[in-house]
């Protein structure tokens, strides 16, 4: 199962509602802050949905939204899989 947070910000609940009933592997989340959740909501995010490997989005793609991938990567402890746009990814 795969989870699309869409533009969201963390909700501790929402999310491990969302593990309970449908158990996801793969989640894609915001990581942008300014709009959606920074890093360090989405890396709670992960730890509430119990994800082995998240995609992040929703960055870097005006100065707003502005995050650091790395950091993200070193606060979370599954994948985290960076994709460049256009690029695709199998599951």
């Amino acid at each position: 199962m795969i989870y699309h947070a869409g533009d969201t910000g963390y909700h501790s609940a929402l999310f491990k509602d969302i593990c309970k009933l449908y158990h996801p592997q793969i989640a894609l989340l915001p990581i942008g802050g300014t709009f959606t959740m920074d890093i360090y909501g989405a890396a709670l995010a992960v730890e509430d949905l119990g994800v082995s490997k998240v995609i992040p989005m929703h960055y870097n793609t005006f100065p707003l939204i502005n995050a650091d991938v790395e950091k993200f990567k070193e606060l979370v402890k599954v994948e985290v899989v960076v994709m460049k746009v256009g690029e695709e990814w199998e599951v």
